[in-house]
């Protein structure tokens, strides 16, 4: 009995020790989380793919996928890099002027590496990606930063940055993205506002898509009605039934012809 308290209480600490937050500082600066994909990138497919990460990743939900913060951040790498450039750094200091050195200007989706020690090492440390580095703004993703296998997304300053991450010593290692992916077809998420009564539509942009065609059916296999035609990657449907499992599809239509993405489903709950 005695033993198992002690490794429950271990494990707990450990947890703890893990974790490289403030709890009070992430819950102020959570608000921050509302952006778009635009606010990181001028590139239009890459704005898209960030949406869409942040809708299937939802801010404050959990990460289910392997690897805690290594494994998303190298989550968000892969979608948003079609290549990367990767360096690793024995004795770089965590300073903000090293940071804006190795970071300011970088793409999309690159993921940072920060530790205690001064080299790297992929059982210690935290990892973190970035949606943009400017010298007035830094645009972040983080799983692991407000509770274990939980993600969050922030952008503040660069010392905002430097507070939440400055107390790891070292910088080990950065993972440049140097080509934005492209996708042939719209992979859908989506998102109820059940308040609201509306289901929110984001998915992967198409490469040289002209429009997009949205269509929803309360059937899997059943008949689909084209409910809107966009030019962009997002759309709500405020005129849903609750209570009833609804499906989705888009269909990205390019010189006369079409592909469809994925089918999604979702309900609203009654009132």
């Amino acid at each position: 009995m005695k033993k198992r308290l002690f490794i429950s209480l271990m494990v707990v600490v450990l947890t703890v020790i893990a974790l490289p937050f403030n709890t009070e500082e992430v819950q102020a600066n959570s608000e921050s989380a509302n952006f778009t994909g635009s606010a990181c990138t001028s590139d239009d497919n890459a704005a898209a793919t960030i949406d869409y990460v942040k809708s299937e990743y939802k801010h404050m939900s959990r990460y289910n996928g392997p690897g805690q913060c290594w494994g998303y951040a190298e989550k968000v790498r892969e979608m948003l890099a079609s290549s990367s450039s990767t360096k690793y750094y024995t004795g770089l200091k965590n300073t903000a002027s090293n940071f804006k050195k190795k970071c300011l200007g970088i793409k999309a989706g690159s993921h940072i590496r920060f530790s205690h020690g001064s080299s790297f090492n992929g059982w210690s440390g935290h990892s973190v990606a970035l949606l943009k580095v400017s010298k007035d703004q830094v645009i972040w993703a983080d799983n692991n930063y407000y509770r274990s296998n939980i993600v969050s997304y922030y952008k503040g300053s660069m010392n905002d940055f430097m507070k939440c991450y400055g107390q790891y010593g070292y910088i080990n290692m950065v993972s440049e993205t140097t080509k934005f992916k492209t996708y042939t077809t719209p992979k859908l998420s989506v998102t109820a506002n059940h308040s609201a009564g509306k289901i929110k539509l984001t998915w992967l942009a198409s490469t040289g898509a002209e429009r997009y065609e949205v269509y929803r059916s309360y059937s899997k296999k059943g008949d689909y009605t084209k409910i809107a035609e966009s030019a962009f990657t997002n759309y709500v449907d405020d005129s849903v039934k609750r209570g009833v499992k609804v499906y989705y599809k888009v269909k990205a239509v390019k010189n006369n012809q079409s592909k469809y993405g994925n089918v999604e489903s979702i309900s609203l709950k009654d009132k």
